[in-house]
């Protein structure tokens, strides 16, 4: 969990960026040892400056994987290795998903970014009245972050939509909507839950229907705290 692994997958982009591109037609091509060997160094020094125990890099030509390499510890107090089965969360990454999820169901005439989210969750607080969904979708709406508030703890607790309003609404919001900008996992909680209401499914299946299924997502899921999932890698601070 955490902002890390943003952090690492831009490291990984700007190595790649010198690998070379392909063009249109071409076949993939293999980097050179020195490349792969600078690639691995860049890894390593990352992981061991923002103390992250464990990552699994792949490089990728045209859909086919041109190599693979596992680092450190999936979990660290029962010293299980990285493998190339195991199994991250990807944290924040599930916005983008949330984000297609909503633009999907705006081409189909069933949203419009501009509706008031009121419109659909009447029971909100007074206070964020008039947020739209395109404001909670692009960190606009003021509302307060409701994991800044209680920490990466509420990660570890399944916790009732009414829970997620009470611990945001602790806090006043941020600022008038639309009058300035700032991360919010409050908004995208609350995106889900329009697009929930909205579908008459929860979450995972709405993924699931939309996106993981008719793009062969087979290892892609929505995250359950309870849920058993094999090879999944533990999460540290």
């Amino acid at each position: 969990m955490g902002r890390w692994h943003v952090r690492l997958l831009k490291v990984i982009a700007l190595l790649l960026i010198g690998f070379g591109a392909v063009e249109a037609g071409a076949q993939p091509t293999m980097p050179t040892a020195d490349k792969l060997q600078e690639l691995d160094q860049k890894v390593q020094e990352f992981l061991v400056a923002q103390n992250v125990p464990g990552a699994l890099v792949a490089l990728a030509s045209r859909g086919k994987i041109m190599h693979l390499k596992s680092y450190g510890m999936a979990n660290v107090e029962l010293s299980v290795p990285v493998t190339d089965k195991t199994v991250f969360e990807i944290g924040s990454i599930s916005k983008q998903f949330v984000a297609a999820a909503a633009l999907l169901m705006v081409e189909e005439g069933k949203l419009n970014l501009d509706d008031p989210i009121h419109k659909y969750l009447p029971y909100l607080p007074s206070e964020w009245m008039g947020i739209t969904m395109k404001q909670v979708l692009n960190h606009t709406s003021g509302i307060p972050d409701y994991e800044e508030i209680r920490s990466y703890d509420a990660y570890r607790f399944r916790m009732t939509p009414e829970e997620v309003i009470k611990i945001a609404q602790s806090r006043p919001v941020d600022f008038e909507p639309g009058q300035g900008w700032y991360y919010s996992n409050t908004g995208y909680y609350l995106a889900s839950m329009v697009l929930e209401r909205i579908d008459g499914r929860p979450l995972g299946k709405i993924l699931e229907g939309r996106i993981f299924g008719p793009l062969v997502m087979n290892h892609t899921r929505l995250t359950d705290p309870e849920a058993i999932i094999s090879n999944r890698a533990a999460g540290y601070w």
